[in-house]
């Protein structure tokens, strides 16, 4: 037994003493060429780096509704492979060496029973509900893939992707999520509607975990030429600069590569350099939306409809409006219909109220029954030196009960939803100008019960 112990003591520190050596960088390269008769020639040596790659962002400026929108790509490149890149030229590309290329095989479904008393499987829905979305980065605010999001106190979860990105489906706004990696403290946060990034802090008590297994982001990998001059390829993005460089778009079957005409060094830090790709000038409708019954506020929508045309990546989106910051939003073309639809956020130039108009709202009790009768008038006003288009909804109550009776009295030129019950108002309103609209309804219903018509 004392045998086992020792010699498991050893490989111990064996290991301990090769896993110290992982940040040692090697610089030698043995070939073996062979030739029928002595040859001068050049050779050209590639090999694929771990902790090295890129992801996209966006700048989205728009100046005015009445003006185009202006975009600007920029990739942000990091690297931590164990020594400097000086003075390379750099290739991104928008393939993954990493993922699996293998086609799937359909294979025979067999039926069979199931014993429902030691419980079973069921495969989660991804239709409706709310998607929760988001990117986890590390205290340099280098994306982490692999880490776990998970909703509190369930078995609901995701993991990031390559980008560090998650997705969750169905999920409740204001629910409680759960990030962790390995050699990071778990973090807590609450999950809201939009593109929320969660930055993670080492744990000092993972420290020696972390060491041991090292660090690396899947699928990112850089192909590197030794010779000197042949361009440094890099998957991946990353230093600001006031203007575009010069960039070669390359198409290629399954991936897009940017071949960057600049020299750069990226250092062995993992830090972020941000690259300005190129700045895009795009033609959007843009449309004013809100729901007064829930926020009274006008929320400013940009939808571009040619976006197919734009080469664009998933990426985290800077929004800013009228040269204020609005926020983040998020860029998903495998998510986009026809056309792509970007919130800019609330606009308090357009202001929208829903008041309760006392003098035709009531309440009656006739025999064993109470009517109530809810008449509400929405205004829009717009204080903009340019004209708007809104999108304004409101919505009927449904009865779920017979003894409940629901009885629609006008919606002031509105579209109803049969099935939904919800009436939209598309309005156009010129500067300065104020325009009304009127829903009401009555709602019957026995007068011992209690109903929140408010």
């Amino acid at each position: 037994m004392k045998d086992l112990e020792l010699e498991k003591t050893k490989i111990r520190l064996h290991l301990g003493e090769l896993n110290d050596r992982k940040n040692l960088s090697v610089n030698e390269i043995y070939a073996l060429v062979e030739a029928a008769k002595p040859v001068q020639t050049r050779v050209e040596a590639s090999y694929l780096v771990n902790k090295a790659g890129w992801f996209p962002t966006y700048n989205v400026s728009v100046k005015d509704i009445s003006s185009p929108m202006q975009m600007q790509f920029n990739a942000n490149v990091f690297q931590s492979s164990g020594e400097v890149w000086k003075d390379v030229k750099i290739s991104l590309s928008s393939g993954n060496p990493r993922e699996n290329n293998a086609r799937p095989e359909v294979e025979p479904w067999y039926l069979r029973y199931v014993d429902r008393s030691i419980g079973y499987t069921q495969l989660p829905s991804f239709t409706g509900g709310t998607m929760i979305m988001g990117r986890v980065v590390d205290e340099k605010g280098v994306p982490v893939s692999n880490a776990s999001i998970h909703v509190k106190g369930t078995s609901q979860g995701v993991v990031s992707d390559a980008n560090g990105v998650y997705r969750l489906n169905n999920t409740a706004p204001g629910a409680v999520l759960v990030a962790s990696f390995i050699g990071y403290q778990q973090k807590e946060f609450a999950a809201l509607k939009g593109f929320t990034t969660i930055e993670l802090e080492p744990s000092s008590e993972s420290l020696r975990e972390v060491v041991v297994t090292g660090y690396s982001l899947s699928g990112r990998v850089a192909g590197v030429q030794v010779d000197g001059e042949p361009p440094l390829k890099i998957r991946g993005a990353a230093s600001l600069k006031t203007k575009p460089i010069g960039v070669s778009t390359v198409y290629q079957p399954i991936s897009t590569r940017y071949d960057i005409k600049e020299i750069y060094t990226i250092s062995n830090d993992g830090k972020v350099n941000m690259i300005d790709i190129k700045r895009i000038s795009i033609n959007a409708d843009y449309e004013y939306y809100s729901a007064p019954k829930l926020d009274p506020a006008a929320y400013l929508t940009a939808k571009i409809l040619d976006w197919q045309s734009l080469d664009l990546l998933a990426g985290e989106v800077n929004l800013f409006y009228e040269g204020t910051f609005l926020g983040k939003s998020f860029i998903d073309p495998a998510t986009a219909g026809d056309t792509m639809s970007l919130s800019l956020g609330k606009d308090k130039g357009v202001v929208v109220k829903r008041l309760l108009v006392k003098d035709f709202s009531s309440r009656r009790f006739i025999g064993a029954n109470k009517t109530e009768t809810r008449d509400f008038e929405i205004s829009i006003r717009n204080n903009k030196t340019q004209a708007v288009k809104i999108i304004v909804e409101d919505q009927f109550p449904i009865s779920t009960m017979k003894e409940i009776e629901v009885d629609r009295q006008g919606y002031d030129g509105g579209r109803l939803n049969e099935e939904t019950q919800v009436v939209t108002w598309e309005v156009n309103v010129a500067p300065k100008e104020e325009k009304k609209h009127r829903i009401k309804y009555t709602v019957k219903y026995p007068k011992d019960k209690y109903l929140q018509l408010d």
